[in-house]
């Protein structure tokens, strides 16, 4: 199986100038093919169905040890990109995705740009930073998605904006790794070559897994309940 993005030919072909500069990578979403129809342009990428985003909206939560496999593989597709003088600028809960094995992957590469003096790699680390925070939140929350609202609060002496700090307050090392991600006044150069010792560890990611599994049933409620009523059904319309 396969995932097949479209776009118009100019935005596509804007993309593929930058992305055809990246090697594979295991934590990077790569194009195997690309190809055009009409005024259209079509990427085929390896199957990667369900995003972070939809991690998060199953029962189960995310435990510290299951962070750091999403923390240290970002780290590394960030790390990766960026030697190529490439920023996403846009890494979400909603652009990272997960292979049938739990492989953590940074995709959708639209809104990626050439470093600049203003645009550098911290852009890409806060925007992990606002990811784990939702992981640590339990739920998506766009309260956690603005760096400088996120700086504020902690600056106030409070979890990062989060409702449960109390509960991860004893994780010392990922709540110092946090604080690394949002430190703006340290170059990303910095971050690059001396990784935080919390994305050292080679991340295991098959124990993530049974978060697809839950996915592939969980998840598919929701979208069949969300149809349901877009058309005026009940939900008992899902179980006939």
């Amino acid at each position: 199986m396969a995932l097949l993005k479209s776009v118009d030919i100019d935005s596509g072909k804007r993309e593929l100038e930058k992305l055809k500069m990246l090697s594979n990578h295991l934590h990077v979403a790569t194009i195997n093919q690309v190809f055009e129809s009409g005024d259209m342009m079509y990427f085929r990428f390896d199957y990667s169905r369900f995003t972070l985003e939809e991690i998060l909206n199953v029962h189960l939560r995310l435990d510290e040890s299951h962070l750091r496999i999403i923390a240290s593989s970002m780290f590394l597709a960030i790390k990766h990109i960026a030697a190529s003088g490439i920023v996403h600028t846009a890494i979400s809960i909603a652009t990272i995705r997960f292979s049938s094995n739990g492989r953590p992957l940074l995709s959708n590469f639209e809104n990626c740009t050439w470093t600049t003096a203003d645009i550098t790699s911290n852009v890409d680390f806060a925007g992990l930073g606002s990811c784990i925070l939702e992981c640590m939140n339990g739920k998506p929350s766009e309260n956690l998605r603005d760096p400088a609202q996120i700086r504020r609060k902690r600056e106030s002496n409070k979890m990062f904006g989060l409702s449960n700090g109390e509960s991860w307050s004893g994780y010392k090392l990922l709540v110092d790794f946090l604080e690394t991600l949002f430190n703006d006044s340290t170059p990303s150069i910095v971050k690059l070559e001396k990784p935080h010792p919390y994305v050292l560890q080679q991340p295991g990611y098959r124990t993530l897994t049974p978060f697809l599994e839950l996915a592939s049933l969980e998840c598919h409620a929701i979208w069949r309940r969300a149809a349901v009523k877009q058309v005026g059904g009940t939900d008992s319309a899902i179980h006939g």
